[in-house]
């Protein structure tokens, strides 16, 4: 194959990765959006019953039981795709230096969107992940417990901790899993 036929087959290979990482970040927010009305509309029955009726106090807890799972599964359907996205950014990383090499052009500031993802979601996008993440988990946490104690539910309280550590657990030892470097 020719070194312009190959630079030309690089090119088409890049603008397909491009396009699947486009692809994946638009629809991260479209799930997101999908799964928060699903957790509203299952949730939210049981907790208005039991807040506006004080019925039994297991509804409550159920509801904020079913938030917490719902915002789990999110952010676990979020870390799988991020595992993919960094996967293609490092695919991409590949091909923009194989592209700078084959066009000789290796001093230019083009094609370095991977290399440079890595520099700015170390400066900027994981403090305001982290930030993002700890409102989201002070809310679901904070709120649900702080509503259940007030109430006396000291028995559903302590089952609702439980659950809560057990998902901030896995998700941190998710994230964990992800910055592990994979490829040299």
């Amino acid at each position: 194959m020719s070194d312009d036929l190959y630079l030309e087959h690089l090119l088409k290979e890049y603008s397909a990765l491009s396009d699947r990482l486009d692809s994946y970040a638009k629809s991260s927010f479209e799930d997101f959006k999908l799964l928060a009305a699903a957790a509203f509309v299952v949730a939210w029955p049981p907790m208005a019953a039991s807040l506006t009726y004080g019925s039994n106090g297991f509804l409550l807890f159920a509801g904020f039981l079913t938030v917490l799972l719902v915002v789990a599964a999110i952010d676990a359907r979020d870390n799988l795709k991020h595992s993919v996205v960094r996967f293609y950014m490092s695919q991409a990383e590949i091909y923009e230096r194989s592209i700078l090499e084959e066009s000789g052009r290796q001093s230019a500031d083009t094609f370095r969107v991977a290399r440079n993802w890595h520099v700015w979601f170390q400066e900027k996008h994981k403090y305001l992940a982290y930030v993002f993440h700890v409102m989201v988990y002070v809310v679901v946490v904070g709120v649900p417990l702080l509503t259940m104690i007030s109430k006396g539910m000291h028995f559903y309280s302590g089952i609702y901790t439980l659950a809560s550590v057990l998902v901030l657990c896995v998700m941190i030892y998710s994230v964990v899993i992800l910055r592990r470097p994979v490829f040299s």
